[in-house]
């Protein structure tokens, strides 16, 4: 039994040694040194093995080597192992000296970037500290951030912000009706939290300034939005910067304070104050007509007329050197154009538009009552009359008068009765202005009438504004370039003709000018590209009413002159209010008319105790040029 076992035990020995040679020899072959420790060792063991396998067959007379072969395999084994051992301790104690290092170095670092963390604080302290503007931060749930300037505190004239609920804090000091509220809350709740997109869309809707009474004091404020965001481009915060600009507010006010006084002290010297002051009392007469219901709103037709009355006061100030609110008016309009076409429009953005225009027209008033010269006459020279009215009572007392003066005129009403030369005749002073900006020739403005006529102060300014727009469409789309007209074999300068005359119960006025006249053919492909009605069938009579449409215009760019489609329907618009007609004399009711017809109007308006005509021949027969 004993040698069975035996027998086993050696074969299974020689077995495990047989395998432990091979991967040893194998590794020592690949020059491992390790390896060749262990071959030698297992070489030795595999041969104790077989030596003793041999001597328990009987095959060979020998003592024992199993014993010796184990011995040197451990040995060998050992070795291996302690080598291992040293080399990883080696390699822990280096390893361990690296992570030394690097926790020095962290450390250092550490230091390092908390310095630095500390003097960009420091720095942005400062700079928050010291900013003239106050900065601070709403955060999503709409609380004041700890992030804000020392300026901020002041602004508000709080001793602490932060934490604050950001809507009742700006509360305190702004009034919002619930609309703005509203408005204001819901365009930051779309923006907190969500994409930047959201901002960018709705950020217009944010309100710019701010304007706050305190201790009946008003100041104002400039606000500037801008939001935080995390790497994916969401808001995180939204950062609020409030400028006080109250000290600049005043300058701009004494800025157009002297803009104004510097253009009425011009029209003194050049005799249009009292013309100045007249057109500033109109404008200021219809500012005070807007808005006077209690709705929130401006409506459509408010709007458009609101527009008109920019467009014809613009060009009035034109012809009255009043550049600066010419420049006010042209701005207003252009961010009106964007409007006429709602259905209603919010008071406030009303408000917002026509604020510099207010500005600068109060501006103009207090320069008109500072310079004013009637102010200078002595306190007992009552009832002076202006040339103007001497002149109308003059005719009154020497001529005929060929329509009834109305029996209910108070003479107060009578004095502001304004005769239709002198409009003329301011029309024409402006001119020159007019056709430089244009870029076109000397334009004269001829003006023929045998009898003296007198407009209602009423009438008058309506007839103004549309001769105005009249005189304006000829110079901008009528009459030529210089080197168009001397091919053409024209003069070289430009001609708007007027005649004017009473004719049975009606006031007639037929306009001309010598340009290149209307070009039927581009009006109607304009109305085809609008797409109105019919407009490939129209009569050459409906295509040429068509320019008194509104938002109708064949210019191809917008300027401060013209294109926006307006001019020409404050035209229709007076013909409307004031039941007049007008007749084009060079156009044909055949389909097969010219398609382009030179522009010669008349405009009849029937009288209605607007009108005084005297029949006395005037002191000057004949054409006049105005202008010159």
């Amino acid at each position: 039994m004993f040698q069975s076992v035996r027998k086993f035990v050696f074969i299974f020995s020689i077995y495990m040694a047989t395998h432990f040679v091979y991967n040893s020899t194998r590794g020592a072959l690949s020059g491992n040194r390790r390896a060749i420790i262990l071959m030698i060792g297992y070489w030795a063991f595999w041969l104790a093995s077989v030596h003793d396998i041999l001597l328990a067959l009987g095959v060979i007379r020998s003592t024992s080597l199993i014993f010796v072969g184990t011995f040197v395999a451990s040995v060998g084994c050992l070795l291996v192992t302690a080598d291992i051992f040293a080399e990883t301790f080696k390699s822990n104690k280096t390893l361990l000296k690296e992570v030394e290092e690097a926790n020095i170095n962290l450390e250092s670092r550490i230091k390092e970037r908390t310095y630095d963390l500390f003097l960009t604080t420091q720095n942005l302290k400062t700079i928050l500290d010291n900013l003239p503007q106050g900065v601070l931060v709403i955060n999503e749930d709409f609380t004041i951030g700890a992030e804000h300037s020392k300026s901020a505190l002041s602004i508000f004239e709080k001793k602490k912000i932060e934490n604050l609920d950001f809507f009742e804090f700006v509360s305190e000091h702004i009034s919002f009706d619930s609309n703005q509220k509203e408005q204001f809350t819901a365009v930051l709740s779309s923006c907190l939290g969500e994409h930047v997109i959201n901002f960018e869309a709705n950020r217009e809707l944010l309100p710019y300034e701010w304007e706050i009474n305190r201790n009946e004091t008003i100041k104002y404020f400039r606000l500037g939005w801008a939001p935080i965001l995390d790497e994916n481009d969401s808001i995180l915060r939204i950062l609020l910067t409030v400028a006080d600009i109250t000290q600049l507010k005043r300058l701009e006010r004494e800025s157009q304070l002297n803009q104004s006084k510097s253009e009425v002290i011009a029209s003194i010297i050049d005799g249009t104050f009292e013309k100045s002051k007249r057109f500033i009392s109109k404008l200021r007469q219809k500012l005070n007509q807007y808005g006077q219901s209690d709705s929130d709103f401006f409506f459509q037709e408010e709007i458009k007329q609101i527009f008109r009355d920019l467009h014809s006061a613009k060009g009035n100030a034109r012809l009255l050197r009043l550049n600066h609110l010419a420049q006010v008016c042209h701005q207003a309009e252009t961010e009106l154009a964007s409007l006429v076409h709602l259905e209603k429009v919010k008071v406030e953005t009303m408000e917002a538009i026509l604020q510099e225009f207010v500005e600068t027209l109060s501006s103009f008033e207090k320069a008109l009552k500072e310079f004013d010269p009637s102010k200078k006459a002595s306190p007992h020279s009552v009832g002076v009359l202006s040339s103007e009215q001497g002149r109308l009572f003059q005719y009154i007392k020497n001529c005929k008068v060929a329509v009834p003066i109305k029996a209910d005129l108070t003479l107060n009403q009578l004095t502001k009765f304004r005769g239709l030369d002198q409009i003329i005749s301011d029309l024409g002073s402006g001119l020159a202005e007019l056709t430089e900006a244009t870029g076109k020739p000397e334009t004269e403005l001829v003006y023929e009438a045998n009898e003296a006529i007198f407009l209602s102060e009423e009438f008058s300014h309506d007839l103004n504004d549309m001769l105005l727009h009249l005189v304006r469409n000829s110079i901008d789309h009528g009459i030529e370039p210089m080197e168009t007209r001397r091919l053409k074999n024209k003069s070289e300068t430009g001609s708007i003709q007027l005649i004017c005359e009473k004719r049975n119960d009606s006031l007639v006025i037929e306009f001309s000018d010598d340009g290149a006249g209307i070009d039927l053919t581009k009006i109607r492909k304009k109305a085809v590209k609008l797409k109105i009605n019919g407009a490939e069938d129209m009569s050459p009579l409906e295509i040429a009413s068509l320019i008194f449409q509104p938002n109708f215009s064949t210019a191809e760019k917008i300027s401060d002159i013209s294109g926006r489609g307006f001019g020409m329907n404050i035209v229709q618009n007076g013909l409307n209010r004031w039941k007049g007609t007008i007749t084009w004399l060079d156009l044909s009711t055949e389909p097969n008319h010219a398609e382009r017809i030179p522009f010669n109007i008349r405009i009849q308006f029937p009288f209605s105790g607007n009108v005084i005509v005297f029949d006395r021949a005037r002191a000057a027969k004949g054409p006049q040029v105005v202008n010159h």
